[in-house]
């Protein structure tokens, strides 16, 4: 087996579980430790064979703090380690600010919008967004699938880089 194709099989899997385990997560309390940042960038240390807490802790606050869907915000996250090769590599900012770009820029065209609020069509910052996430059923109905969209657009992005540091 290639490279190539043990970073498409990991890809793979871990999509396949994001499939089955997301859309029922928050049904199930919505007091998790995860949301859409922690999810993204904890499957991507996965499909990388890292295990570091601190990472996906520092993702969890980028989920609707900042105005951006938090997969998108985790998923920049993980382009910054996959591009320095897993903490051995520093790179040049623009090289950041270009690879970031494509990343935002797939994310967009996939599901039209950047930004929380376009995505899931509520002000998540209020208390009234906040219920109405919850009786709405967002998460199950919308934000998963952003998750999983980050995932795969750093799975057809840099699937190639990834081989090169697995």
């Amino acid at each position: 087996m290639t490279d190539i194709e043990e970073v498409d099989k990991r890809f793979e899997s871990k999509i396949k579980e994001l499939k089955e385990i997301l859309p029922e997560h928050y049904k199930k309390d919505m007091s998790s430790p995860r949301n859409c940042a922690a999810w993204t960038v904890a499957s991507i240390l996965d499909i990388l064979g890292i295990d570091n807490l601190n990472i996906i802790n520092m993702a969890t606050p980028l989920a609707v703090v900042g105005g951006n869907c938090g997969a998108l915000e985790g998923g920049l996250m993980m382009v910054g380690l996959i591009l320095g090769k897993k903490g051995k590599k520093p790179f040049n900012h623009l090289v950041a600010t270009i690879e970031g770009l494509k990343f935002v820029k797939a994310f967009e065209k996939e599901f039209g919008s950047i930004k929380c609020k376009d995505l899931t069509g509520l002000d998540l910052l209020t208390e009234e967004g906040q219920k109405a996430y919850v009786n709405e059923n967002i998460w199950e109905q919308k934000c998963y699938k952003h998750v999983i969209g980050a995932v795969k657009t750093i799975r057809d992005l840099y699937k190639r880089k990834i081989a090169k540091i697995i």
